[in-house]
């Protein structure tokens, strides 16, 4: 793997569209502890999740299939450690997945974030 000498850099910027938009709100504070950890001087950081706000609600046939779905990955990709921990301790036990939706853990998130989202 090549060094590209992130030690170094000053401004850094987390984004990503659709699934890559929503691993941003996921993920946004644990990056930004990690370049706080791991840089060599205070960085500039922000967070710019392109869509990936994908609620929470059922389908046109008032079926619960996307919050099934989410579940299950949290559940089978055993998610809790890698979701923000503050929702996760927000959250009851049962409902931790719901730390999965953007919707969910952007209460959550102590990084700065500039959110684009179609209607």
């Amino acid at each position: 793997m090549r060094d590209h000498n992130l030690v170094s850099a000053e401004n850094f910027v987390l984004t990503g569209c659709s699934a890559g938009g929503l691993a941003t709100y996921l993920h946004a504070d644990y990056v930004h502890n990690y370049l706080i950890t791991n840089t060599a001087i205070k960085v500039k950081y922000g967070v710019l999740p392109i869509s990936g706000f994908f609620l929470d609600a059922p389908n046109t046939d008032q079926e619960e299939v996307y919050r099934q779905q989410m579940i299950n990955i949290f559940h089978i990709s055993n998610s809790k450690d890698g979701m923000n921990s503050d929702c996760i301790k927000a959250r009851h036990e049962e409902e931790g997945w719901k730390c999965n939706f953007a919707e969910y853990t952007y209460e959550h998130i102590k990084s700065r974030i500039f959110m684009l989202n179609s209607a």
